[in-house]
């Protein structure tokens, strides 16, 4: 009678439970959400030095899974030197990322500072920033973000980066914009501004006049000049307020004076000769650059 009466309360009790379920069903949790604040519509951004890439990662039923797929080969090639040999980066499970970006960043979370949390600052501006310096050229980067809850559902988020890439050297001379053959007088402005955004790396001028040759050639100097590598060269131009060495070597604007050198030309050379400078440059890019300056003798 007891065990009767014991297995009818048990049922009764199933019974209550389950309807008590039915009235009261338990709330389904939502699945995660990415969201960029400062970017809300996911739009691709410039690679900028207060460039603001902070995610926020939300979870209720907790994160179980982060992945980054990386979509740009040049940082693709800088991990796999930090032994991150896959271009879909696990941020939780992986621990050799997890050990690189302890040094990379160790404010963007990893490991358990993701795992089973309902919300994570996911700040990836650091590692986005490290395009910057393995490139000057234009272009896209993409980083696809999916996450993963302990229910099994998923949201992704595509950021997309662009590196404003860096212009080539180039020569003004704004006396003469036109680079037209100028008299060589007393009043002559022969100033020049050479600007190279990335970086002067080489630097030479090229003189072509039948008069100036032989006077370089007397003091050392050839017709192809080299004005960052040549000590002969930088004596001689450094003297007379040109621009040589070190002020050359990795500058980005430099001003370039040859209104000295040009002056000689006149108690050289014949009335009405023509005489030319060619500056080539190129920048730390590997991007060259020509420009040619001819002046035409007065008397």
């Amino acid at each position: 009678m007891k065990r009767f009466l014991t297995a009818l309360m048990t049922v009764s009790a199933i019974f209550a439970l389950s309807s008590c379920k039915e009235n009261n069903p338990v709330e389904e949790l939502d699945g995660p959400v990415i969201e960029w604040p400062a970017n809300s519509s996911f739009a691709t951004v410039d690679i900028t030095e207060d460039l603001d890439a902070s995610l926020t990662v939300t979870a209720e039923a907790g994160i179980k899974g982060l992945t980054v797929e990386v979509q740009s080969d040049l940082l693709a090639a800088a991990l796999q030197l930090l032994g991150i040999t896959d271009t879909e980066l696990d941020f939780i499970n992986d621990k050799v990322l997890i050990g690189a970006f302890a040094m990379i960043d160790p404010s963007l979370p990893t490991g358990d500072r993701i795992f089973n949390q309902t919300e994570v600052d996911f700040n990836i501006s650091t590692l986005v920033q490290m395009i910057n310096s393995l490139t000057m050229e234009d272009g896209n980067h993409t980083f696809i973000i999916n996450v993963t809850d302990n229910n099994g559902k998923t949201d992704e988020a595509t950021c997309t980066f662009h590196r404003v890439g860096v212009s080539g050297p180039s020569v003004e001379w704004p006396s003469n914009p036109d680079f037209a053959t100028v008299d060589i007088t007393e009043d002559l402005d022969a100033t020049l501004t050479v600007n190279a955004p990335a970086g002067i790396r080489t630097f030479t001028v090229s003189v072509d006049s039948e008069s100036l040759a032989p006077m370089l050639a007397m003091i050392g100097l050839s017709s192809e000049m080299d004005l960052i590598n040549d000590p002969n060269v930088a004596a001689v131009l450094g003297g007379m307020g040109v621009p040589t060495g070190d002020q050359l070597l990795d500058q980005t604007s430099v001003e370039f004076n040859i209104t000295s050198l040009v002056a000689l030309i006149p108690s050289l050379a014949e009335n009405g000769t023509e005489h030319s400078f060619t500056l080539a440059i190129t920048d730390n890019n590997g991007t060259e650059f020509t420009q040619t300056c001819t002046f035409r003798v007065v008397k």
